[in-house]
């Protein structure tokens, strides 16, 4: 009997201490930015396009309205 609660305390503490380390954090500090992205509109850099499917009633925007260009161009998606 003593030999299961002690085989059964390692287990628990074993699964503790995994459990532990899984939880550990990094020494890296989430800056908010994605890796290798620039902001497109001061450095030059290329305007990043997203595309996504909406089931919504409603009209399509034009590829070339004047407005959504403006918006890629400050902030480097579309």
């Amino acid at each position: 009997m003593k030999k299961r609660k002690i085989v059964s305390l390692l287990m628990a503490a074993t699964m503790i201490v995994s459990f532990a380390t899984g939880c550990g954090g990094s020494d890296k500090k989430p800056s908010g930015k994605v890796e290798g992205s620039e902001t497109g509109g001061e450095t030059g850099g290329d305007v990043k396009e997203f595309t996504a499917f909406f089931a919504v009633p409603g009209s399509e925007i034009n590829d070339d309205n004047e407005i959504q260009q403006i918006i890629a161009e400050k902030t480097g998606v579309k």
